[in-house]
């Protein structure tokens, strides 16, 4: 895997922030796939694979998109 488009993002602080959000909406996800609230769960999902790609975008490019 090729990783020649990495940097270090230059708001190591958004970065930061990015993690623990994602970190935090998969947990909310665990939890609420573990108590059978699917519906619920999807969302946190959804939120977590939000985070994430903001997270590649600071990664790869510096600063997130607008339009994305």
């Amino acid at each position: 895997m090729l990783f020649k488009n990495l940097r270090r993002p230059r708001d190591s602080q958004t970065y930061i922030a990015a993690h623990v959000r994602a970190y935090h909406w998969a947990s909310k996800a665990v939890a609420h796939r573990a108590k059978g609230d699917l519906a619920a769960a999807k969302v946190a999902g959804k939120k977590v694979q939000l985070w994430l790609h903001k997270i590649s975008e600071l990664e790869t490019h510096g600063e997130p998109t607008n339009g994305s």
